[in-house]
């Protein structure tokens, strides 16, 4: 799945800028973003274990476990 172009600018003390590279705040570029997502029905109250995996055919795996607890709604 793979996103439309999009314009995005960073904000001051960026994930970029914090690794050194060249990215004042201001900057601006053309992206897109392109992955697999996972869409959920709302899960129930309580505790829940999510496991996800997979392998590309360039040989990137990922194996990832999501422990998420579920608590009411705040009114």
């Amino acid at each position: 799945m793979e996103s439309p172009l999009f314009q995005f600018s960073l904000p001051a003390n960026n994930l970029f800028a914090y690794f050194g590279l060249d990215a004042p705040a201001g900057t601006t570029s053309p992206a897109v973003d392109a992955g697999v997502y996972l869409l959920l029905e709302p899960l129930s109250i309580g505790t829940h274990t999510i496991h996800v995996g997979g392998t590309y055919q360039d040989g990137f795996s990922i194996d990832t476990t999501f422990n998420i607890t579920v608590g009411q709604r705040k009114k």
